[in-house]
């Protein structure tokens, strides 16, 4: 039994300290692929997250 392919939205966030949008390769990376795979990229944000 076969299903057809559902395209997805997916939102991409990634936690970083260090890294700027320009600078974050893996989300792009993960956004590359699923646009590459059919689905939809509803959003990309980066979350800045604080050294202690």
């Amino acid at each position: 039994m076969s299903q057809d392919f559902l395209p997805l939205n997916i939102a991409v966030l990634t936690a970083s300290d260090t890294r700027t949008l320009e600078e974050d390769t893996s989300g792009q990376l993960l956004s590359d692929r699923l646009t590459e795979a059919g689905h939809q990229l509803a959003a990309r944000k980066l979350f800045r997250t604080i050294s202690i």
